[in-house]
């Protein structure tokens, strides 16, 4: 089992890589604050779900859902990289 200092890394690493960036992002950043557009973030998604194996359902709490006019609307907006790391480590716990 990956300690989540590793995921972490390597979720940086697959955030850096997507966003074509020079350096790997800080744990309490997310994709948006980098300059990531909602593909962007959808790419990052798929890019995770083949580094580490998982399935990221819509709804994950890595994602926020937005609310526009009442209502709540699904949106690709990812959390921080700390965030995004603990739900991977928490889905790959599950797969075991």
């Amino acid at each position: 089992m990956q300690n989540n200092n590793s995921i972490r890394d390597r979720v940086a690493e697959v955030i850096r890589e997507k966003l074509e960036l020079d350096k790997k992002p800080e744990i309490n950043e997310c994709p948006s604050d980098l300059g990531a557009d909602e593909l962007d973030q959808v790419e990052i998604v798929m890019a995770l779900e083949d580094e580490f194996e998982i399935e990221i359902l819509d709804d994950d709490p890595m994602l926020e859902m937005e609310k526009t006019n009442g209502e709540i609307e699904f949106a690709y907006k990812l959390k921080n990289v700390a965030t995004i790391a603990d739900r991977v480590n928490t889905l790959l716990q599950s797969k075991t």
